[in-house]
């Protein structure tokens, strides 16, 4: 394709790619910055899902720790029946 130009046609040629590529380069240096955010963002969002599963294992427990005897807990269903 080169062969086929004339001097002045390549010179424009390669002045056009070279554009192209610097037009590129920085579109790349864009994607790089967003890919670092998003793996900010996504290890801080693991984070925060971390500490949720830990909180729900700590409530679950505690409420098991807190169920009362089963006399109990028939008696406060007595207490608060509507007739």
């Amino acid at each position: 394709m080169l062969t086929e130009l004339s001097n002045t046609e390549a010179f424009l040629y390669a002045r056009q790619c070279r554009v192209v590529v610097a037009k590129l380069r920085l579109c790349w240096i864009d994607v790089n910055e967003e890919i670092k955010s998003l793996l900010k963002h996504k290890e801080y969002t693991e984070a925060a899902i971390e500490h949720i599963r830990k909180d729900l294992i700590i409530n679950k427990e505690s409420i098991n720790m807190r169920k009362k005897p089963k006399r109990e807990a028939v008696f406060h269903v007595c207490i608060f029946k509507k007739k």
